[in-house]
């Protein structure tokens, strides 16, 4: 059952559930899985609305809320629903305002998440930079020398998976 507060467009009421320390994680599931189920908001009048209040509460969810998981459980689960709904934020002059934001939020979910929150993180980067390159110029060079960390150390990761020898670790 989609929750009212959405289709009303009372989104300051139903984001502030995210900052709810006494929410449980099901009960945040369960409010992200509507906000994901309802996200064709964002394609009406009512999406800077909707990012003024829900951008933050999905900033709390993935900074502070939770941490990254590498096991199926219900905390990876939000945070995929989190991240899911962020890939499904049209990608226009309205985000522009948060696109700054998203982009670090998003490196750092593709720098520390488990692999499927990395890939939709990563597709979620290509978007934005893809839309908004001039803007971005200069907040882009995290991801790359991140991409270029991964590549250097494709030698490493290589050796391991097919030696069974631990790669070596780096010195700090």
């Amino acid at each position: 059952m989609v929750h009212s507060l959405i289709l009303t467009s009372n989104f300051q009421e139903h984001a502030k559930d995210f900052f709810d320390d006494n929410a449980t994680c099901d009960s945040l599931i369960q409010v992200a899985t509507e906000v994901r189920d309802c996200i064709e908001i964002a394609h009406t009048s009512e999406y800077k609305k909707f990012l003024h209040f829900y951008f933050p509460a999905f900033e709390h969810v993935l900074r502070k809320r939770t941490k990254p998981q590498f096991v199926a459980n219900k905390e990876n689960k939000l945070r995929n629903s989190v991240v899911e709904i962020l890939h499904r934020l049209p990608q226009n002059q309205t985000l522009k305002e948060h696109v700054e934001r998203l982009l670090l939020l998003c490196t750092d979910v593709l720098k520390n998440d488990n692999e499927l929150n990395a890939l939709v993180a990563l597709r979620v980067i290509f978007d934005v930079h893809k839309n908004f390159r001039p803007q971005l110029e200069d907040k882009l060079k995290a991801f790359f020398e991140y991409v270029v960390e991964k590549y250097r150390k494709f030698p490493d990761t290589v050796r391991y998976v097919f030696s069974g020898v631990a790669a070596p670790v780096p010195a700090a």
